[in-house]
């Protein structure tokens, strides 16, 4: 079985990446997420020809991250997935939940934003 190949990015390459991507003929697949001690992962992954490409950036809590969904518009739903589960800060983006895409006011905040093997409330 083959391992995620991802190509590690900054921030500031994010939308860059992502332009020089959509050009090329990638659509985005989807965002994963998940959240460790120190930070936060996130891979954008793109798919051509049967073909998959993964951009991976490491974030410190406080840091945000531009959203794609200039480039690629239905990134506004994983975004607000990864904002609404994780705590991702996405800054940009359009259509925005609010941090309550799938949850409601009564339902704990970022349910998924604790690290793994965490237990308890936030």
């Amino acid at each position: 079985m083959r391992e995620l190949e991802a190509i590690e990015i900054g921030v500031d390459q994010l939308l860059g990446e992502a332009h020089l991507l959509a050009q090329d003929g990638w659509r985005l697949v989807t965002i994963t997420c998940a959240r460790s001690e120190d930070g936060c992962e996130v891979i954008y992954h793109f798919d051509k020809d049967l073909k998959l490409k993964h951009l991976r950036l490491q974030l410190a809590l406080e840091q945000e991250v531009p959203s794609i969904m200039p480039i690629f518009f239905p990134a506004y739903l994983a975004e607000n997935e990864a904002m609404n589960l994780y705590g991702l800060r996405v800054t940009g983006l359009n259509i925005d939940y609010g941090g309550r895409l799938f949850t409601t006011a009564e339902a704990p905040r970022h349910p998924m934003a604790r690290p793994a093997g965490a237990r308890g409330e936030e």
